[in-house]
């Protein structure tokens, strides 16, 4: 709880009130900007905190206590949780405040937040921050809670700047972020432009200023530049309410992590963008290392029904996800590369996808490709006798085109899909690259885009480590915490080294580190059969 002394050590603190919400066919869920942004940091590996207020009824007892299992909550008793119609139309969500908010009073002191986010739904915070500050805290607000009409028992209406009181303008225009829906700025102008406009006049120069626009993504500005940041992907179909929750929590949260505004937001759309498709109706399968065996991937791909008889893909919004390391060692790696790139093209039309992380080999077939004879710290002294030494086909390296080497040095590092945190090593190589997942990615993709032998060798040095997380699982937890996700799932050491059992009876991913690592390297070229995992 957040009573205990010292303070606890926070990354972001949401504060607002829990909701009730009452749905069309009769269903109530507890709901709100707290339940919403806190579901979405902790899922991204923050350490949450949750301060709102809530009343008896079972499914608010519910709420907070599902908050409770993946933050710090300090709930306060009301006589009856904040309640809203919602009703969907072909125009979009209405809603009908059935029950007011109960004014959220001061919280107890003992937490030490990195980061603040105000996140009202009724004006329960009055015209201010009602006492809520944290000395030293990254601050940031949600504007829709004092942007409302609150009639009990009449739609709710979108108000203009103007319904602000003074006090509440001077805090506000002292947060470092505000962010807002293009829906909850109706009444202030009819473009995005115009909204920024009218924010930035009302709240000056100093905070960083966010309108979310549905599928095109969020505008940002920082009053020295304006523009779009799209979502890396758009999820069609599914519910999209908290998106813009999630998005001011994870923005606020990277930018706590010292993220600049761009890299932040870049950050909150990709999150955003995964906490939408795990609403759709999807199976994730996972692969690890291929190794150049493309005819045993589209084995594996048909017993899925993931891809007919053509080899083309019938999974319809499902998603595959490989664990890196696609060549060498094979016959044919380039046939694995051209699989997959063909594949995803066509599973991103049937709003599903097919992705991969990098592997270390794809880093020593571009470096053989690009810098064949740059000296290296490997076996072989150069980047080209080293890939031989490591199983490199110089029929791949023949084969390899343009496009192929542009797709592979584009894989991320990292990707976090639902709860899983996906990588490619059993290694401490990430984390060194940056403290948001994002970040980490941006740097590796730098890395490969500026071929320099020294900077290379050292990235291909640091993947040569293997069993790092078996040695200390301690490692796995600063993964996650960094990374987000509740679970590791790696490649890169395969699974019966890992476990002195032989290749061939290799057909299920291995599980340690307390649960919270899995192991999927089949060990194709040892002679393992190969399997598919399914998340």
């Amino acid at each position: 709880m957040l009573s205990q002394v010292p303070p606890t050590p926070i990354d972001l603190l949401v504060v607002g009130s829990l909701t009730l919400d009452r749905f069309v066919d009769g269903r109530l869920a507890a709901g709100g900007s707290v339940l919403h942004a806190g579901r979405a940091a902790a899922n991204e590996g923050y350490r949450v905190g949750i301060v709102t207020v809530g009343g008896p009824e079972p499914e608010a007892v519910a709420g907070l206590r599902d908050l409770a299992r993946i933050a710090e909550v300090q709930g306060e008793a009301a006589d009856a949780t904040l309640t809203f119609r919602h009703e969907e139309r072909a125009t979009g969500r209405r809603l009908w405040l059935e029950t007011p908010a109960t004014p959220l009073a001061t919280p107890a002191r003992a937490v030490a937040p990195a980061a603040v986010l105000y996140a009202p739904v009724a004006n329960e915070l009055g015209a201010g921050f009602a006492g809520h500050r944290y000395a030293g805290a990254m601050t940031g607000a949600i504007l829709q809670g004092w942007l409302r009409t609150l009639e009990p028992g009449r739609v709710v209406e979108a108000l203009g700047l103007s319904a602000l009181p003074g006090g509440l303008i001077a805090d506000l225009g002292s947060c470092d972020l505000i962010v807002a829906s293009r829906e909850d700025l109706v009444a202030v102008a009819a473009t995005t432009d115009g909204q920024l406009d009218a924010l930035r006049s009302r709240f000056g120069p100093h905070p960083t200023l966010v309108v979310t626009d549905g599928a095109a993504g969020a505008w940002v500005d920082t009053a020295a530049l304006r523009r779009l940041v799209p979502p890396p992907r758009v999820v069609h179909d599914v519910p999209t309410v908290g998106a813009g929750d999630a998005w001011a929590a994870l923005m606020l949260g990277s930018l706590g992590r010292g993220r600049d505004p761009w890299g932040a937001a870049r950050d909150a759309g990709a999150g955003v963008a995964e906490l939408l498709a795990t609403r759709a109706d999807r199976a994730v399968h996972v692969v690890g290392d291929l190794h150049g065996m493309r005819d045993t991937l589209a084995g594996l791909l048909r017993g899925a029904g993931l891809i007919d008889g053509g080899d083309h893909w019938s999974g319809g919004r499902h998603e595959l996800w490989c664990l890196g390391d696609l060549v060498d060692r094979g016959p044919d790696g380039v046939g694995v590369i051209e699989l997959l790139m063909a594949l995803g093209v066509e599973a991103a039309a049937a709003g599903g996808r097919v992705a991969s992380v990098l592997g270390n080999h794809e880093v020593l077939l571009l470096a053989a490709r690009l810098m064949p004879d740059a000296a290296s710290a490997g076996a072989g002294g150069t980047f080209h006798a080293d890939w031989l030494a490591n199983g490199g086909i110089e029929t791949d390296l023949a084969r390899l085109t343009d496009a192929h080497a542009t797709w592979l040095a584009t894989r991320p590092g990292l990707a976090r899909v639902g709860d899983a945190l996906l990588v490619h090593a059993d290694a401490g190589v990430y984390l060194p690259l940056g403290r948001t997942l994002g970040q980490a990615n941006e740097t590796l993709a730098a890395i490969l885009a500026t071929p320099d032998p020294v900077t290379w060798d050292g990235l291909l040095g640091a993947f040569t480590e293997r069993h790092a997380f078996r040695d200390d699982p301690r490692l796995v937890e600063r993964m996650l915490a960094r990374f987000g996700g509740r679970m590791l799932l790696h490649g890169h050491s395969p699974i019966a080294r890992l476990t002195g059992g032989p290749p061939a009876l290799v057909r299920a991913p291995f599980v340690y580190a307390n649960g919270r690592a899995v192991a999927l390297d089949p060990g194709l070229p040892l002679g393992g059969p190969g399997f598919l995992f399914s998340l």
